[in-house]
């Protein structure tokens, strides 16, 4: 399993999903280019639980990289949940 805490302590780091993009080739067939098309795809029109959506801190939402805005965009259903207490993220 892939342990992006081995690379960075942020996991919107680019380097780390630069790797991260490489464990995935190794899972799936066919080669993944981008990983928020990939997510995006993977949950569109599904219902989905998010665990762990803040990422850390509260500032990684404002960040382009934040993987549960692309997927609250692609699901049908999301619901969000986390330690830290922000908003409600239910689409």
């Amino acid at each position: 399993m892939f342990d992006w805490r081995k690379i960075t302590n942020d996991p919107t780091d680019i380097k780390m999903r630069k790797q991260f993009l490489k464990y995935l080739n190794k899972i799936y067939l066919g080669e993944i280019t981008d990983i928020f098309r990939f997510v995006s795809e993977k949950f569109s029109g599904k219902r989905v639980l998010d665990i762990g959506i803040i990422q850390h801190t509260i500032e990684s939402m404002e960040h382009p990289n934040w993987k549960h805005k692309v997927i609250k965009e692609s699901a049908e259903y999301v619901l969000g949940i986390d330690i830290l207490v922000t908003y409600n993220t239910v689409s």
